[in-house]
């Protein structure tokens, strides 16, 4: 047996003489008188006050000391009387007792509790939580006994497990926290016991050669629990099998293109089911719906050709590329020109109010800076290719502010300033402003 005790660690202050212990337990082993052996300096213990407190006799002397390691000599004279000697042989029964306690699978009363029980029972066993308090503090996860007089405490080890009389469970320490045992499954204990890789395909009901995955059985929704199998077939072939029927083959990627006819049948004209349709009906449909063979277009079913109201049918030349694009407007482009807008305004007067004379345009045409550039690549908005003069919407946003307008890129959450969708028409109107204040300047100079 050790003839010193050195569990934990100690703190002292620069020459103190008192000392501060973490994760120590002195009251019931350590003796005045005895003496303690610290950052090479041997020092004889004044006063035990408690657990995690004791008085020297004399000061360490140096810097102060924090966590550090420590070693406490049992030479105190008193040890050596025979009522002290049995005091250390019933401190040592009750350290037996929680050692017994601690033992695998042995019961503890709770598991997690941070606050030690009011009337604790003598030799209980409690496994400690992780935020204790009271005379349980500093204990965080390790195993408490109850002696009938003071807490005894022990680190549980690695893999060291209990079984907790309120839940019935076990649980295992894993060197860092407490958490439930669950024991494998029997499928699992039967794969365990195999001896080797063809007993544990025949656990499987696996193929040696092929193979087979078994899927969960049935657990979507107005699925039955039949036994559904997934595996390679001779030829490289991934089947599939349903209990005993047989579903066939699964398409692979990249597979070779299937060959023959199909054998599905045409639908009838018209037809609106969930059928399967072959080319033959797809290429009738289109060929009546979209395409007109008289002119070599297409058309847009369902279009007026009265040649009033909405206009005819939509046709697309298709010797020309022709986009579609929307954005606050609808645009087209053919063969990547420049994006137009499709749109109109009313501008009858009958329509509008508070109508009056516009001034100052000449300096609002002059305060614009005309610019040569090219649009950025990639850009997920209608624009025009190619170097082009224009105008920059920064510029024309501190001169006409009604013709800018901010808004989002598409898939995207940057802004930018675009042109409103009568901003030509404000840009003219601008510009006949312009023009005509400067032709009553020349019509003055020529009267002078």
């Amino acid at each position: 047996m050790a003839d010193f005790y050195n569990t934990g660690t100690v703190s002292v202050a620069a020459d103190g003489i008192t000392v501060t212990g973490a994760g120590t337990f002195w009251e019931p082993i350590i003796r005045d008188g005895d003496t303690m052996e610290v950052a090479g300096q041997r020092v004889t213990v004044g006063v035990v006050v408690g657990n995690t407190a004791l008085v020297l006799a004399s000061p360490v002397a140096g810097v102060p000391i924090s966590g550090a390691a420590y070693a406490i000599r049992f030479d105190a004279p008193a040890r050596f009387k025979n009522v002290t000697l049995l005091a250390q042989v019933r401190s040592m029964l009750d350290q037996i007792g929680i050692f017994e306690k601690a033992r695998p699978n042995y019961e503890v009363q709770s598991l997690g509790a941070n606050a030690p029980p009011g009337a604790p029972v003598t030799g209980d066993l409690y496994v400690v939580g992780t935020a204790p308090t009271g005379a349980w503090a500093g204990q965080a996860n390790n195993l408490a006994q109850w002696t009938g007089s003071a807490w005894l405490f022990t680190a549980p080890q690695r893999g060291a497990t209990v079984v907790s009389i309120a839940t019935g469970k076990t649980y295992i320490w894993s060197g860092s926290a407490w958490g439930v045992y669950v024991p494998p499954s029997p499928f699992i204990e039967g794969l365990m016991d195999d001896a080797d890789a063809a007993a544990a395909r025949a656990t499987l009901g696996a193929w040696e050669d092929r193979g087979y995955v078994p899927v969960q059985q049935g657990t979507g929704i107005g699925q039955s629990g039949n036994l559904i199998k997934i595996g390679l077939k001779p030829g490289n072939k991934i089947g599939i099998t349903v209990d005993a029927t047989d579903f066939g083959n699964l398409a692979r990627e990249n597979a070779a293109a299937f060959t023959g006819t199909p054998t599905a049948p045409t639908a009838a004209a018209n037809t609106s089911t969930t059928q399967i349709a072959t080319t033959e009906f797809v290429w009738a449909w289109a060929f009546a719906y979209v395409y007109e063979s008289g002119t070599g277009m297409l058309k847009g079913p369902g279009f007026r050709d009265t040649g009033s109201g909405y206009g005819g049918h939509l046709r697309l030349q298709m010797s020309n590329k022709l986009s579609f694009h929307w954005n606050s407007g609808f645009y087209y482009n053919i063969d990547d020109n420049s994006w137009v807008l499709i749109n109109s305004s009313p501008s009858d007067g009958n329509l509008k109010k508070d109508v009056s004379d516009l001034h100052g345009a000449l300096a609002k045409v002059r305060a614009l800076e005309p610019k040569e550039f090219e649009f950025v690549a990639d850009l997920p908005i209608a624009h025009t290719l190619g170097r082009h003069p224009g105008l920059i919407a920064q510029n024309v946003q501190t001169v006409l502010p009604s013709a800018i307008e901010e808004s989002t890129l598409p898939e995207s959450e940057d802004n930018y300033l675009r042109y409103a969708q009568d901003a030509d028409k404000q840009l003219i109107a601008l510009l006949i402003g312009a023009v005509k204040e400067l032709a009553a300047r020349v019509e003055q100079l020529e009267g002078a």
